[in-house]
């Protein structure tokens, strides 16, 4: 997993302090995206939210079919906050 820089990581030297506070907002801002793509997967198909089983291999096909109607619906531009319940 790649982390942010804590504040010990943080150097005296002003331009690799900037590069490295530039970092942790980059690496934030893409968190939040994911975050958020991840909410979008959800909201459309609900059922990902509580999947309980022990056929593993079903799961995974469920999660997969799933991302991939996912994303054509996101390339088709679909709203998933029009789901009722969303």
């Amino acid at each position: 997993s790649i982390r942010p820089f804590n504040e010990f990581d943080l150097t005296d030297d002003p331009e690799e302090a900037s590069q490295r506070k530039s970092w942790n907002r980059k690496l934030s801002s893409l968190r939040i995206f994911v975050e958020h793509a991840f909410g979008r997967l959800k909201g459309r198909f609900p059922l990902l939210r509580c999947m309980t089983g022990v056929d593993l291999i079903d799961m995974f096909r469920t999660i997969e079919a799933s991302m991939v109607l996912h994303n054509i619906l996101e390339q088709f531009g679909d709203d998933p906050t029009t789901i009722r319940g969303f």
